[in-house]
């Protein structure tokens, strides 16, 4: 485990990446779970800036410049894993869930924004979101996508943490399960 607290995509392109890779040398087989991006975001949305951002148009725009950015650096981190831990690696990579859905976490404002920036706005200048990203990188690297947006868009009061960002109990399980599922499917 080379998470760390706080990181953002460029961190773990930096920093966790020649790392894992230095640790599987040798090693066969090799599974990687990726997830990244939620915080890259959390910086733009709850900056001093924010609420201006949620009245305006321009706000998508702004995402879409970070995200372009973002995914960037995700295709540089697993194209890098891909290389380095050759075809028969698993690659996991985790979509992002929005935490302000659970009850009491947000506002509605916020909540619709967070939606925004992880699934996109079709037909706006972010048809693309975080997500979409993630499932277009794991698709060009033959990744498999571990997909907790819906499931905890629809239980968000149970899978997500009082804390407003981090998942409960129930929300650890619901990632595990479904990265076991990506798991086998990759097999």
């Amino acid at each position: 485990n080379f998470g760390e607290p706080f990181a953002q995509t460029r961190d773990i392109w930096r920093e966790q990446t020649p790392d894992a890779v230095a640790a599987a040398a040798g090693n066969a087989p090799v599974v990687v779970s990726w997830g990244g991006g939620g915080n890259d975001l959390a910086d733009v949305a709850t900056g001093p800036q924010a609420a201006a951002c949620r009245r305006s148009q321009s706000c998508l725009g702004r995402f879409n410049g970070l995200l372009n950015e973002v995914e960037q650096t995700i295709d540089r981190t697993i194209r890098s894993l891909r290389a380095s831990l050759g075809p028969n690696a698993v690659i996991l990579m985790r979509t992002q869930y929005n935490a302000f859905l659970r009850t009491g976490c947000g506002p509605p404002d916020v909540v619709a924004l967070a939606n925004a920036t992880l699934e996109g706005v079709e037909g706006t200048v972010l048809d693309r979101g975080l997500n979409d990203r993630i499932r277009s990188v794991a698709e060009k690297y033959d990744a498999q996508v571990v997909d907790v947006f819906v499931p905890f868009a629809v239980n968000a009061n149970m899978l997500v943490a009082a804390d407003c960002i981090h998942p409960s109990g129930a929300g650890y399980q619901v990632i595990a399960t479904l990265s076991g599922a990506a798991f086998l499917a990759a097999q």
